[in-house]
């Protein structure tokens, strides 16, 4: 039996290590990014490395600060549908979508943030939204 390799995230839990041909990451269901729900936390890194000082800190800031990075994301919703025909408030896009995934870049401070559209709330389009962000902005998103 092989055992997969795991890292102790201190305040997050275990990570498991998976590796493809596209490269390797640290992989893991944390429950302390987000107050409502469980996040799928990965840390690219290279060749099956322990992740970097310098991630395990971005990782710890990110925590801390979610608040403010989750009110980015929902004001850039809300101005993405503002004036259109999915117009919503920026509570209704809160009930609609929640953060399911963060994933830190390997060589850089890019993070990727997926939100998913509940299952029990109806939501504007059925389709998880995504977003890069570099020092808390959003340089990507598939709203545009």
């Amino acid at each position: 039996m092989v055992t997969e390799p795991v890292f102790e995230l201190e305040g997050f839990g275990v990570l498991k290590l998976i590796s493809d041909k596209n490269g390797s990451e640290w992989f893991g269901n944390v429950q302390n990014i987000s107050k409502n729900k469980t996040v799928e936390l990965s840390i690219e890194v290279e060749s099956n490395s322990l992740p970097s000082p310098n991630q395990i800190a971005f990782a710890k800031r990110f925590a801390q600060h979610i608040e403010v990075t989750e009110q980015i994301i929902y004001d850039y919703i809300y101005k993405s549908f503002n004036e259109t025909e999915w117009q919503m408030t920026k509570e209704s896009l809160k009930r609609m979508y929640y953060l399911s995934a963060l994933m830190l870049k390997r060589h850089s401070e890019d993070v990727w943030i997926t939100l998913e559209p509940h299952a029990d709330v109806p939501t504007i389009f059925n389709h998880f939204l995504r977003f890069t962000l570099r020092n808390n902005e959003i340089v990507w998103s598939n709203l545009a």
